[in-house]
């Protein structure tokens, strides 16, 4: 992200609601939770606890907890090619067009929309350079600053989170997740976000290696986010998927690579409550094999890795989290084993296996090591 790039981007992102033009504001589509859409509607106000809109001269107003998503209709061209940058992978070119599309917009919804997307662009941008990570962390800030009672304040807080990280701000990080905690329980915005929080608390906790505290974070949202019904909430299975792999991840950062063995082998019994926990079992087992067989230099170890890694790849029905990071392990184990093991284009392979990732699992943690790797 050089700096001619974020001259650009911030003064549009960071500029002041406009007042809204006379003009014809843009149009949206609004997607339920239900599957019904909403088509040809104009967003009032996309707020924390409610959405407000007008067709025409009816003015009605939904639950905020109701909406999926919103689609945008009627945008300036620059909206436009920011979602086909992002599409093409070109995250910095992206956060610059959606700033433009902000500063074109007639309607503060859109541009509150278009500035938030210009910063997720940002986060995305930044990979795994702590300066870049610093400066999408910044517009993170301005934007929840900006925008207190948005709807997607909570996930701006996540990306404000998940930036520090990067940034290398474990500290700052642990506050943002905190606040986004707060901001969840006080306006009653659900268990899956108090369960994000808490992730993200306990993996900023196992940064600053503070192991025990961390492991009894993730305990604790795995508590909360294990009481809800999947078929009601289907985002429950895959956040507590990655709140276990977290957790069994505190004992191999810590060295303990036994106790995470015995970990995520007692994590295949929640199998019962979904395929998706032998899969994360699997994994982490392989990853405790891996760091061991580094360790020890020992190829059989290595060999034993890399196939329980293949075989997540090839079992994993989430694909999500968990197949992210087994293709960034099998990346990895390519560059232990080297050229005697695994032939002359060895690397070659490890990098295309990373950038598989970046393009499939763009929003998973795992991405930013893998675009570290690449050196990115």
């Amino acid at each position: 992200m050089n700096d001619q790039l974020i001259d650009r981007v911030l003064p549009a992102l960071f500029a002041g609601a406009l007042l809204v033009s006379a003009a014809q504001a843009e149009e949206a589509e609004v997607t339920k939770v239900d599957g019904a859409i909403l088509r040809g509607v104009e967003i009032v106000q996309d707020g924390l606890k409610e959405l407000s809109y007008k067709r025409g001269s009816r003015k009605a107003t939904i639950p905020s907890l109701e909406v999926r998503s919103i689609t945008w209709k009627k945008t300036p061209d620059s909206f436009a090619r920011a979602e086909i940058a992002m599409e093409n992978g070109d995250a910095e070119t992206a956060a610059n067009l959606f700033a433009e599309a902000a500063d074109q917009g007639k309607s503060d919804a859109f541009k509150a929309a278009s500035r938030f997307l210009a910063v997720d662009a940002l986060v995305k941008a930044a990979g795994a350079s702590a300066n870049k990570a610093r400066t999408a962390a910044q517009a993170a800030q301005r934007w929840c600053d900006d925008h207190p009672q948005h709807r997607l304040q909570t996930t701006a807080l996540r990306l404000l989170g998940r930036a520090e990280m990067t940034a290398g701000n474990a500290p700052t990080a642990k506050l943002a997740f905190e606040k986004l905690e707060k901001l969840a329980t006080s306006n009653a915005l659900g268990p899956i976000w108090i369960g994000e929080a808490k992730l993200g608390q306990g993996l900023a906790l196992m940064a600053q290696k503070q192991f025990g505290d961390a492991r009894k974070t993730f305990v604790g949202a795995y508590t909360i986010v294990s009481r809800l019904d999947p078929k009601t909430m289907p985002e429950a299975t895959p956040l507590s998927v990655q709140i276990k792999i977290a957790q069994g991840e505190c004992y191999i950062e810590e060295g303990k690579l036994e106790d995470a063995r015995r970990f995520y082998e007692g994590l295949s019994s929640l199998a019962t409550r979904s395929p998706a926990f032998k899969t994360a079992s699997l994994c982490g087992l392989g990853q405790a094999l891996y760091q061991q067989g580094v360790k020890d230099k020992d190829i059989k170890k290595l060999r034993n890795a890399q196939k329980l890694f293949a075989e997540v790849s090839a079992t994993d029905l989430l694909d999500g989290d968990t197949s992210a990071k087994a293709l960034y392990l099998m990346g990895r184990t390519l560059l232990a084993l080297g050229k005697d093991h695994e032939g002359k284009d060895y690397a070659s392979r490890a990098m295309g296996i990373f950038r598989q990732i970046q393009t499939c699992y763009s929003d998973s943690r795992w991405a930013t090591l893998a675009r570290k790797a690449l050196g990115g």
